[in-house]
């Protein structure tokens, strides 16, 4: 069985939270304090904010969170902003005037929801982010970034190439994608390569078709005559297969490296168009999400958690597929 890299846990209230203390009690809608409904039964009714449902690793982890919620016997209403974080914040802003008792965001950080943060606590309504960090005014959060397994992966194998050039595909509104590529841009520092990338903002919606125009174009003034080493570097899995449709109508072979594992990697995983791929469990995540609530209702700190991972390759493919088979086709 594959061992994956594990979850590593942080506990501490994040700075300042001492400030909104009152904000980070849960039950705006019953007693203050207490996290509680006004029926006192402990059922909760939460707000998720996603980010996109075209984005899959984005949509797998609200669904995650959801069906997680909703077998605990909780209320679970959701909107879609699709990328957007002035709509992101509107829709929060109706969950706060909505009363519901816990608000959770998707991608998206505390600079981007500074609306939502402030009319949630001013609501005394906690607020959990899947797939961020623990930031002031935040009551727990689940961490997706984990960017050194593929980063340093990356670099150990292209590190000794002799032409090498790096495309690489980036998003700075997604907090995860953006620690991912600070992370890269340090690494490649260290390993004296900064200067062999060259980076691309893409764009949410239609990151898979954007992709695919930004790689045509840069396999067009990289012509396979040139004999360059060229390497492509995804933030997440759908700019990668956008970057991978372009590679196959242009029948070249460019190994890509990114993040969040789906049924629709496997089989670039197999022929090797993927070089690796960061499988990050949405399904832990959802109970991860709810038990941080659990533990903010029982009065426990602040704490932000890292969801389980494995770095998948061409090599152990069909050894994660045994253990997975829910991405077997």
């Amino acid at each position: 069985m594959i061992t994956p890299f594990g979850t590593r846990g942080r506990r501490g209230l994040a700075v300042g939270a001492l400030a909104l203390a009152g904000a980070l009690l849960a039950g705006c809608s019953g007693t203050p304090g207490t996290g509680s409904t006004d029926d006192g039964d402990g059922s909760l009714t939460v707000g998720i904010v996603s980010y996109d449902t075209t984005t899959l690793a984005a949509k797998a982890e609200t669904d995650a969170a959801k069906s997680a919620m909703e077998a605990e016997g909780w209320e679970v209403v959701t909107q879609d902003p699709k990328g957007d974080a002035a709509q992101a914040n509107t829709i929060c802003t109706q969950f706060i005037t909505r009363q519901v008792d816990v608000i959770v965001i998707s991608v998206f950080d505390t600079t981007q929801m500074a609306q939502c943060m402030t009319g949630a606590a001013s609501a005394s309504i906690p607020v959990f982010y899947l797939a961020g960090s623990l930031q002031d005014g935040v009551a727990g959060a689940i961490s997706t970034t984990v960017a050194p397994p593929i980063n340093e992966y990356m670099i150990d194998q292209i590190k000794d190439l002799p032409k090498l050039k790096i495309l690489a595909m980036t998003l700075q509104p997604g907090a995860p994608c953006r620690a991912r590529e600070a992370d890269l841009d340090e690494k490649l520092e260290a390993a004296g390569l900064s200067d062999k990338i060259e980076k691309h903002e893409v764009v949410v919606p239609g990151q898979v078709t954007d992709a695919q125009n930004a790689t045509a174009a840069w396999l067009q003034a990289n012509p396979e005559s040139e004999g360059s080493d060229l390497v492509i570097w995804a933030c997440f899995a759908d700019p990668a297969m956008g970057a991978y449709a372009a590679l196959q109508q242009a029948g070249r072979q460019v190994p890509i490296y990114t993040w969040d594992f789906s049924a629709q990697v496997v089989e670039p995983l197999r022929n090797g168009s993927l070089a690796a791929v960061l499988a990050i469990d949405s399904a832990g995540e959802g109970a991860q999400i709810v038990q941080l609530i659990k533990d903010h209702q029982a009065g426990g700190e602040p704490q932000e958690v890292d969801a389980a991972t494995t770095v998948v390759t061409p090599d152990n493919l069909d050894e994660f597929l045994a253990d997975h088979p829910e991405f077997a086709s």
